[in-house]
């Protein structure tokens, strides 16, 4: 046994995530393709590519919009030395998630889905799915992750966008999230970290990007308010009456994941994802 010899430390590759305008344009470029929604899936909510093609319509419930992140798409050794597909669980709990989905994505994966019925229809008995999966070939068989990759770098060069990795999907929809406000907790829980200490590590550019926003925004609105200050040290208050219930207001309850308990999470804000 070595002792005294220090290892060098192995860094972490860097991440290559999208900006808004590179998101949208990426999205543009796949309107009316097969894949449009496995895309939009990995940029919305940071779906890994594993989770993305091992995905099946049991994991889907449009009709109350939930989405459950449990098993990944696998080749691994099958009899006679000949490779199988398999869908394997989650390496951890934390990875296992239920995430709720907003009417733009359930109207995507509507759409998609009625687009997968059109081509069984016409294929028939040559259809090949057995697996009940989202995104397949177009003949209905699982879909290799090497084609997947491929396809992407054909489409970065087509769109003329920066040469990124596809695992960087789920950079740039972490980061379009941090740099819209949403809390660091809640990103780690729809990415499937299991402690937001990692979600901080691997993001800090971005957290440190969100500060700096955050303190220039808040030095903004301070500005004047002094006088607002003195104002209201030397004026009394206005008497008001006890604001009414929520209901009463008008103001819609927040919904919540029954099996999990948590806020629902809608991944990147959809207005920076459409045009």
């Amino acid at each position: 046994m070595a002792v005294g010899i220090e290892l060098p430390q192995v860094r972490p590759l860097a991440i290559q995530p999208f900006d808004f305008a590179q998101t949208r344009a990426l999205l543009q470029g796949l309107e009316g393709h097969r894949w449009y929604a496995l895309y939009r899936l990995a940029v919305n909510l940071g779906l890994r590519e594993g989770e993305l093609l091992g995905l099946t319509w049991e994991d889907v419930d449009l009709e109350r919009s939930v989405l459950r992140a449990r098993r990944q798409l696998r080749r691994v050794n099958g009899p006679n030395g000949t490779k199988v597909f398999v869908l394997q669980t989650t390496k951890t709990k934390a990875g296992e998630r239920i995430l709720t989905l907003d009417g733009d994505l359930v109207a995507v994966l509507r759409e998609h889905m009625r687009n997968q019925v059109e081509e069984r229809r016409v294929l028939d008995g040559q259809w090949e799915s057995t697996m009940n999966l989202i995104f397949v070939t177009e003949t209905g068989a699982p879909v290799h992750s090497s084609d997947l990759i491929q396809h992407f770098k054909r489409l970065l060069k087509t769109l003329e966008l920066p040469k990124i990795r596809f695992h960087d999907l789920r950079h740039t929809a972490a980061t379009l999230m941090l740099a819209d406000g949403v809390p660091l907790v809640t990103v780690s829980k729809i990415l499937g970290h299991s402690s937001p200490a990692i979600t901080a590590t691997i993001y800090a550019h971005a957290l440190d990007e969100s500060k700096t926003g955050a303190i220039a925004g808040l030095s903004q609105k301070l500005r004047g308010a002094p006088a607002a200050t003195t104002q209201s040290t030397t004026q009394s208050p206005p008497e008001t009456e006890p604001a009414p219930p929520d209901g009463e207001r008008g103001i819609p309850h927040s919904d919540v994941v029954p099996e999990t308990g948590l806020e629902p999470v809608r991944g990147c804000p959809q207005r920076f994802l459409r045009p």
